[in-house]
């Protein structure tokens, strides 16, 4: 099995699982969401939603970067603060 298509198997794995776990990552982190908002009666539960929130940030942030990136869709920076926003996150 050659190099070429051992990177063609992996960017169509790529393809298929990403947006999956994406999915997948979205309704989980949504559902804790608001289970742990109806729960607000210690502080514990408050970290608990603000770390759902934040996982979901970065579930968009990474896989959905990767996502792009693994199906040859080309994001063109204009402007200064973009640039260096993209930059910092990537």
């Amino acid at each position: 099995m050659n190099c070429s298509l051992r990177e063609e198997i992996a960017q169509q794995i790529e393809l298929h699982t990403y947006p999956f776990l994406l999915g997948l990552g979205t309704v989980g982190n949504l559902l804790s969401i608001v289970v742990l908002i109806q729960m607000r009666q210690h502080s514990v539960y408050r970290y608990l939603t603000l770390m759902a929130i934040a996982d979901t940030v970065l579930l968009y942030i990474g896989l959905l970067r990767e996502l792009l990136l693994s199906s040859s869709f080309h994001l063109h920076i204009q402007g200064t603060l973009l640039c260096k926003l993209h930059v910092f996150f990537f």
